[in-house]
């Protein structure tokens, strides 16, 4: 249904109803939120590492906070609902419903966030990532074709690269 409305525009459904499913099409999940979040800081990490640089991990954690205090009073204050675009305006599903979400838990989320973006960076990939040749990047999320078996496949990676002792 989402899609149909979505791409239904051009058919000309009735343009209040493909605004709302676009609206609802565009909500999101405190889980899901998180873990968009989580990939982008991630994300920026390993782009500083791959450049020959050193990534700053507490300086990604700042990053996210401050992008994710912006998507929390954009959605509180229902920014997406009073311009009609929730595209570049988040919106929460807890706060589309009326769900009761103690402050705790939004808390708890954000400081599992930066748990994770802090565990990540401990990790051996950005050591990886910064010792990198330019030919032994095989992909970080940017879209790519590739031919298996000859049919054209298109894909984004989050993060592949040739291992040399493998």
């Amino acid at each position: 249904f989402q899609y149909y409305l979505a791409s239904a525009r051009a058919l000309n459904p009735d343009p209040e109803r493909a605004q709302r499913a676009s609206f609802l099409k565009n909500l999101t999940a405190i889980p899901l939120w998180i873990g968009s979040e989580v990939h982008d800081a991630v994300e920026a990490l390993l782009r500083t590492a791959t450049q020959g640089r050193d990534p700053d991990p507490e300086r990604a954690v700042e990053e996210m906070r401050a992008r994710m205090r912006r998507a929390y009073k954009e959605s509180l204050d229902n920014v997406a609902g009073k311009t009609g675009d929730s595209r570049h305006n988040a919106r929460f599903f807890e706060h589309e419903y009326a769900l009761d979400v103690a402050g705790e838990v939004w808390k708890q989320r954000v400081e599992e966030a930066d748990e994770m973006v802090r565990s990540f960076s401990r990790m051996p990939y950005l050591i990886a990532a910064r010792a990198l040749s330019a030919p032994d990047l095989l992909g970080l999320e940017r879209l790519e074709k590739w031919s298996i078996d000859g049919v054209p496949v298109w894909v984004k990676i989050d993060f592949a690269y040739r291992d040399a002792d493998r």
